[in-house]
């Protein structure tokens, strides 16, 4: 709870890849510590269908994909 308590003072860069048919991992509390982080730089990506295991699933290639142009876009 203590990053829940200072999300605005979050001002790390970050990407979150969230399946929206994940069932383990919560959709709409990962939407909302996106929302409102501090961070100025964030990305968040909804994985239309997706489940948990992102690199598992049959959109493991997009998911290497969009986080390995994530990361390069910042080196």
């Amino acid at each position: 709870y203590w990053l829940a308590d200072r999300i605005a003072e979050f001002d790390h860069p970050f990407l979150i890849l969230h399946g929206t048919e994940d069932v383990c991992t919560s959709f709409p509390h990962a939407k909302a510590f996106y929302e409102n982080a501090g961070s100025a730089d964030k990305t968040f990506d909804a994985v239309d269908g997706a489940y948990h295991l992102l690199s598992h699933g049959p959109e493991r290639k997009y998911v290497a994909k969009a986080a390995g142009e994530w990361i390069a876009a910042r080196l």
